[in-house]
């Protein structure tokens, strides 16, 4: 049996619990717009890789979660697939979580309950499917928490395989700078990497209170004179000691 690859974890949008809007917005433009300079007609031209960089629990994953579910991303493209890799590169397992996620689409696109069939063994009968799955579409693949490829050529193979009749957007969230360094390098699509900083203090201790629930951090009538109220200082206080600019 293989992994669940498939399982993307939730994120709380709304609120304290999501403060990467600016970071949302330009990636769903990174997508949405692609440069007209390109001479090809294909619609491969369009193809595009993000590499979202950054430290363990800084919000890679929810920033992709997010991005993955935005309206204007959601209309744009035809499939949206989330790979939770989580290890090393293997073309084969990804690919095969691809192709759960594209048939699962696709049977839920014509409203039927076809039983689907298994993905194959075979690499390269694997990689037809999954061709011939993506032919003339649009589609957006999340690679999460992807840590290190065996062979930095794993990437150009993995390349190589998407169609030029389609349009692919690549998500790969990572903490190493390598993988980061490898995408940019070896790619032939143009390829954006943005590295995500730590939260300031105040914005931890902000959502340590509103996970409390019981104070409204932005009402002055709940402040002392002195600016903040007790509960607030010890809030910073767990932030500046605890979360290291992670939230």
């Amino acid at each position: 049996l293989l992994p669940d690859l498939n399982a993307e974890p939730g994120a709380t949008v709304g609120g304290m619990s999501f403060r990467r809007k600016k970071d949302k917005d330009e990636i769903v433009s990174f997508f949405l717009h692609p440069s007209t300079s390109s001479s090809s007609s294909s619609n491969n031209s369009n193809s595009r890789n993000l590499v979202i960089l950054g430290m363990f629990g800084v919000g890679k994953t929810m920033l992709s979660h997010v991005v993955k579910n935005d309206p204007q991303i959601q209309n744009h493209f035809d499939y949206r697939l989330w790979v939770s890799v989580s290890g090393d590169f293997d073309l084969v397992k990804i690919l095969s979580s691809m192709i759960i996620d594209l048939q699962e689409e696709q049977v839920e696109e014509l409203g039927s309950r076809l039983l689907l069939p298994p993905v194959p063994d075979k690499l390269s009968v694997t990689i037809r499917m999954f061709q011939n799955l993506c032919k003339k579409k649009r589609v957006l693949a999340v690679l999460d928490d992807l840590h290190s490829f065996l062979k930095p050529q794993d990437w150009e193979d993995f390349e190589s395989l998407l169609d030029a009749s389609s349009m692919f957007g690549i998500i790969v969230t990572t903490r190493n700078p390598k993988v980061a360094s490898t995408v940019a390098t070896l790619s032939g699509l143009p390829t954006l990497c943005r590295y995500l900083q730590t939260w300031p203090d105040e914005d931890c201790a902000s959502l340590i209170l509103s996970k409390l629930g019981s104070v409204n951090v932005s009402n002055p009538s709940k402040r002392k004179s002195g600016g903040k109220t007790s509960l607030e200082m010890k809030a910073l206080q767990i932030a500046e000691k605890f979360c290291q600019g992670l939230p």
